[in-house]
């Protein structure tokens, strides 16, 4: 396959200066009217049915330039069939000037979706690039690049707003600064600058948009503070209604998150939010395990005020968001008010509030001693709180039900308190949940078991077990005592108590005004892993123990073509 065109000095197979092949010899494209149009033709040639980001990036080269004053339309397949001065005859005879043509093509991959929105036509931009799912830190996004970005989703206009209140983030994050002049048909058509990410990205500079109008099938939340719960609404043909229950299962369940740019579903537990006066649009979803959207399933329309449906029968949604967007961590408050790595009252992130959870008798100590760190977890319990020992000023956030670490049926691994069945955020249970029934917690390491004996207020759960905590003792720790002689004395480990350092993650947006919560429950999330203990005995000297020390293939006859000659 003869090949023309070639992308050198980028990072990837899809990015790079564009060289052109003429009389034997490789050479650049002048830059200076090298438009969005030249690009697309440019990456078509090249194998990229997308079109391409016209960018600056890849300016340079020593090459003679071979092409200037390109005036491709955008639908010509190669270069060579666009409007030019004609091969080697360009303008500027300087070979050294710094004008090369560059492109950064789309991959066929590269899409734009919104997470964590209350509607699935707002929300927190995702970007695919190369394949690589992230998030867009760009300090001076617009209501031009929110425009683009939600034509790209098929509506017609979009907004600049900051719907979601971002957690604590993770993942990838794109830092990107983009010029777009409002009338691209996607965010990749836009010239943008590459950022550097040596400072962590301020939640307020994550890309989020409204786009709207709303479109058939387009969901919604609504009866709920929060944007991750509600009742669920969709709107057809020109109207909004709600779904009712029929069938719902919890398959039906995670894909109307999914379409609401959520991880998954949860089973909540009691609650309900304000009824609806619309009609029944929906009257029952049947939905497979991979669907992402409701317009996936099978789904049997009503024309609303026909429907024989009563009001209980209406769907809610109550969805856990994406990890990258917020992971509701967790931390513990003693009877000191001190944040402590150890044991108190459990607080959880949310909306940018810390605050208590409501539970009599918590016993998924093992899921929240791993979510805080503790990996050589040897027992755990919860605490007696009847008389209020252990307290928290945030508001408490929900009564917990109960968790498995595995959820069967519900598809995805309770490895987080958020996760595990519980009611709606910001609706304890009034007849439950008090100040005295705080959900409180120990976690004990295998090195701290001696300073953490159980006695009358703490109510003990092995992190094994007893049978196999039991084994473990007679397997391994009496023959091992009994073999080197370390029985004739115990070691004891010192109590570790933070002190409660300021925090220094960047604050969430957009957090819920609740009259009489105080600052400390305002306190940004920090990052929270427990510290190792402190040594009780000294260490082996250095000498004691040192010792002596003992590009991707490319299938494409074009990409191949371009190695060989670059």
């Amino acid at each position: 396959m003869l090949c023309f065109t070639r992308l050198v000095d980028g990072g990837f197979d899809d990015e790079g200066r564009v060289e052109v092949y003429y009389g034997g010899k490789w050479g650049r494209i002048f830059s200076t009217n090298w438009t969005i149009d030249d690009a697309h033709v440019a990456c078509r040639e090249l194998g990229f049915p997308l079109g391409a980001r016209n960018t600056k990036m890849f300016e340079g080269g020593d090459g003679p330039f071979l092409l200037d004053d390109m005036k491709c339309q955008g639908v010509e397949t190669h270069l060579a069939d666009c409007e030019s001065l004609g091969w080697a005859n360009n303008q500027n005879c300087d070979a050294n000037l710094n004008y090369g043509a560059g492109v950064v093509c789309n991959d066929p991959a590269a899409v734009v979706r919104l997470l964590s929105g209350s509607s699935s036509y707002e929300g927190v931009v995702q970007y695919r690039n190369r394949s690589e799912l992230g998030l867009i830190c760009d300090p001076y996004w617009s209501d031009k690049e929110a425009d683009v970005t939600c034509r790209q989703l098929g509506y017609q206009y979009g907004r600049s707003e900051k719907p979601v209140s971002l957690g604590p983030l993770s993942g990838t994050i794109f830092y990107l600064d983009y010029h777009c002049n409002g009338t691209e048909e996607q965010i990749g058509d836009c010239v943008y600058t590459v950022k550097s990410n040596d400072v962590q990205c301020n939640p307020d500079h994550i890309a989020q948009v409204f786009c709207g109008p709303p479109i058939d099938f387009d969901l919604r939340m609504v009866g709920s503070d929060f944007t991750e719960q509600g009742r669920l609404e969709v709107f057809l043909k020109g109207e909004w209604g709600y779904v009712a229950a029929g069938y719902y299962s919890s398959i039906d369940r995670d894909t109307v998150c999914r379409h609401l740019g959520y991880a998954g579903a949860f089973y909540y537990y009691g609650g309900e939010f304000a009824r609806s006066s619309r009609p029944i649009l929906i009257d029952d979803i049947s939905c497979g395990d991979n669907d992402m959207k409701i317009t996936d399933c099978f789904i049997l329309e009503l024309s609303g005020p026909n429907s024989t449906q009563q009001e209980h029968d209406e769907v809610s949604a109550f969805c856990f968001p994406y990890e990258s967007v917020a992971n509701h961590p967790v931390r513990f408050r003693d009877e000191n008010g001190v944040i402590n790595v150890n044991y108190g009252v459990i607080e959880i992130y949310h909306d940018g509030i810390w605050g208590p959870i409501c539970d009599y008798s918590f016993y998924d100590h093992e899921i929240l001693c791993s979510q805080l760190g503790h990996t050589d977890l040897t027992m755990s319990g919860s605490l007696s709180n009847y008389d209020g020992k252990y307290t928290s000023n945030g508001p408490i956030w929900f009564r917990l039900s109960y968790c498995t670490r595995y959820s069967g049926s519900y598809g995805f691994d309770q490895d987080k308190i958020y996760k595990c069945r519980h009611g709606p955020w910001g609706e304890p249970d009034p007849d439950y949940c008090s100040r005295n029934n705080m959900a409180t917690a120990r976690c004990v390491n295998m090195d701290q078991t001696d300073d953490y004996y159980p006695d009358e207020d703490v109510s003990w759960q092995p992190g094994l077990g007893g049978w196999e905590v039991f084994l473990v003792a007679i397997a391994v720790v009496v023959p091992t005592c009994l073999i080197i002689g370390c029985c004739y004395r115990s070691r004891r480990s010192q109590t570790i108590i933070a002190t409660g350092t300021p925090a220094t993650y960047s604050s969430a947006t957009n957090a819920t005004h609740i009259d009489g919560v105080s600052s400390e429950s305002t306190d940004p999330a920090p990052p929270y892993v427990p510290p190792s203990p402190a040594p009780v005995e000294s260490p082996p000297t250095y000498d004691s123990v040192t010792a002596p020390m003992t590009p991707a293939d490319n299938t494409d006859a074009c990409m191949t073509n371009n190695a060989e000659n670059s």
